[in-house]
């Protein structure tokens, strides 16, 4: 998943591995441990897809705002104050990343806060790789848990904060909704 251009949120990109496909009833090999993709014994493909809609829906015009880089002549994609990735960096990111001990320990694992203290922060340990891949784990999760979960933990708390976004529900009813089109039930998983 891409901008198309460098220097817009208008419009996106998702290319799509024809090999993707052959992971309907199973998980790719990755060189990374399983933990880091948890698909909730939904089929990859189908994870992966609403995963990658999930970095479009937390990073869009409507989510981001573009920054002008000085020193490089590039854009960047920046939250906008309120958002979804905002709120997760006000709210867990600034504090991971303050923290020397917690970006050490990062580091040490490969760029991942999963084997990190806290690590009960995030959906799956490739959330804890970015803020970006946070958002869009996070969102997965999100669309394809079924109930609505109490502000208990920290996951709790960021998935609670996809609930407090009308467009956000709205998208969730939308693409759960075509998925029963498609024979797939939520929290109904398709792989065994």
């Amino acid at each position: 998943m891409s901008t198309l251009k460098n220097n817009s949120l208008e419009s996106f990109n998702l290319e799509v591995n024809a090999e993707l496909l052959t992971y309907l009833d199973s998980i790719p090999a990755f060189k990374a441990p399983e933990y880091r993709h948890n698909t909730l014994g939904y089929s990859y493909p189908i994870y992966l897809l609403i995963h990658e809609f999930g970095h479009y829906v937390t990073s869009n015009k409507e989510q981001s705002y573009l920054k002008y880089l000085p020193n490089s002549n590039t854009y960047n994609a920046a939250p906008k104050p309120g958002s979804i990735q905002d709120s997760l960096d006000v709210m867990y990111w600034n504090r991971y990343l303050k923290d020397q001990a917690g970006v050490d320990c990062w580091a040490k694992h490969g760029n991942t806060y999963y084997f990190c203290e806290p690590a009960n922060e995030f959906v799956t340990g490739y959330a804890s790789s970015s803020l970006g891949e946070d958002a869009a784990e996070t969102f997965a999760h999100f669309v394809l848990l079924d109930e609505k979960p109490t502000a208990t933990t920290a996951v709790n708390r960021k998935l609670l904060l996809f609930y407090q976004n009308p467009r956000m529900v709205a998208i969730r009813q939308s693409i759960r909704e075509n998925l029963k089109k498609l024979g797939i039930v939520p929290r109904s998983p398709t792989m065994r």
